[in-house]
């Protein structure tokens, strides 16, 4: 084993001295030439494999954040002007209601069950902007308000898992 080491370090040895000799070989501005176009390739490597997709990834996480800040600042403003119509859905119960809605606004219910006076719809792998839709929807149009949701964030940017409770008032 320690041949194998002995021969692998000559190796490198025989490919130091050769590229040492190659460089010798140079004349003084093939070397400079050499050199910048060295440093121009480490840039670009830099560059291109680095600081790119770090600003990339920066960007979309500042899009997101305004996003939800943007989103954050109109619910809060409008949660104590929000009253809900006093009409109904045409004779639906919550729970149709509940399907209907969803179904239209291409919402995948995993669960849906009434509890007494309210409905707990659960869903799965959907974004957040589209389920805040259908709140606003369900609340705006429907009179249909959330009493409680539980709402899990997923590793994909703005997929969201929730669980809602709905009632009308």
């Amino acid at each position: 084993m320690s041949m194998a080491i002995v021969n692998a370090g000559r190796g490198l040895e025989v490919w130091v001295v050769r590229g040492r000799s190659w460089w010798q070989d140079r004349q003084p501005r093939e070397r400079v030439l050499i050199l910048g176009l060295a440093i121009l390739l480490a840039l670009a490597v830099i560059v291109n494999g680095v600081v790119r997709p770090l600003i990339e990834v920066r960007r979309e996480a500042m899009a997101e954040i305004a996003l939800y800040d943007d989103l954050e600042v109109r619910l809060r403003a409008a949660g104590a002007s929000l009253k809900p119509p006093t009409n109904t859905a045409a004779g639906g119960s919550l729970q149709t209601v509940a399907t209907m809605t969803a179904s239209e606004a291409a919402l995948p219910v995993r669960e849906i069950g009434e509890q007494g006076d309210t409905t707990v719809v659960s869903l799965d792998g959907v974004t957040f902007v589209a389920l805040m839709t259908w709140v606003d929807r369900l609340e705006g149009e429907q009179g249909v308000v959330v009493t409680q949701a539980d709402v899990e964030r997923q590793t994909a940017p703005g997929i969201v898992n929730a669980r809602l409770t709905l009632a009308r008032p």
